[in-house]
């Protein structure tokens, strides 16, 4: 939305470079014509083959065209880029006008209140119970649909997290597993704020004689920062390693990779068009 709007579909260097190319090709078809006289196609200076070419592009057409084989190659050339390029603009513009975007997930509140995502977690996990036992929004309502969907639980971190990222399924995990080493991060991300908080200790006989020393080992860990070294080693997500090409996106641009081609194919055959005009 906005003012700018209808310039979506295309990104800015795609812009930029349509703009060049329509430059370019009127300085090509300017100087393919310079020997035609007026009156046998019309007066051919730089600023009339810009407006030739603008006005092709519109698809208003000009009154005079060119009368040279070679100004001919030029500007169907020309007419053969603006059809796809304006096909392809306009497909983009009426998705981008027609297609509602999906409301995102926030919270585990907006879990249970919507039908497109299925969602779930580890089988074996330890808030199975929490789910099973819960008697409140959201937790009932989102195991009454797990409980009767059965398929929307997984067996692993990497497999949730792999499903997570096909995208149609939210993934419910500890927010601290360490997920470095799967390659599905750089593709999905965490929304909302942890709900169920625990503690890990570590069991030991009853008046065993090491209670306290593993105690005070434990606690100056803990003040030395070598606890926290290790927990941000292995638990913390390292978003670090991904690429800006490694998230998918659906926004539908078209960008430079996606017709590049084209402009290939326009700038050969005008090169052609321009030896044409010189064995002329």
């Amino acid at each position: 939305t906005g003012l700018l709007a209808f310039m979506t579909p295309l990104s800015p260097p795609m812009w930029a470079l349509f703009a060049s190319a329509m430059v370019v090709v009127s300085l090509f078809l300017t100087l393919s014509l310079f020997q035609v006289e007026p009156s046998q196609g019309g007066n051919y200076n730089a600023w009339n083959s810009l407006w030739n070419v603008f006005s092709s592009t519109v698809g208003q057409g000009a009154e005079n065209q060119p009368m040279s084989f070679g100004g001919r190659i030029i500007i169907g050339t020309w007419w053969f880029f603006v059809l796809v390029v304006m096909a392809s603009y306009t497909a983009n513009l009426a998705a981008f006008l027609t297609v509602k975007p999906v409301n995102p997930i926030r919270s585990m509140e907006d879990l249970p209140r919507q039908n497109k995502l299925e969602y779930g977690f580890i089988r074996s996990y330890a808030i199975r119970r929490l789910f099973e036992t819960a008697d409140s929004f959201p937790l009932r309502d989102m195991w009454e649909k797990i409980s009767a969907n059965p398929d929307w639980l997984v067996d692993s971190n990497e497999e949730g997290l792999k499903r997570a990222a096909k995208g149609k399924y939210a993934f419910i995990t500890f927010s601290g597993v360490r997920f470095r080493q799967i390659k599905e991060l750089c593709e999905v991300e965490m929304v909302g704020q942890p709900f169920y908080k625990y503690h890990v200790g570590f069991p030991i006989p009853i008046g065993s004689p090491h209670k306290d020393r593993i105690a005070y080992e434990i606690e100056t860990m803990r003040q030395v920062g070598v606890v926290e070294e290790l927990s941000n080693r292995w638990l913390e997500v390292d978003r670090g390693r991904c690429k800006e090409s490694d998230r998918k996106t659906d926004d539908g641009v078209l960008k430079m990779e996606n017709l590049l081609g084209l402009f290939v194919i326009l700038g050969a055959i005008s090169a052609l068009g321009m030896a044409v005009c010189v064995i002329e």
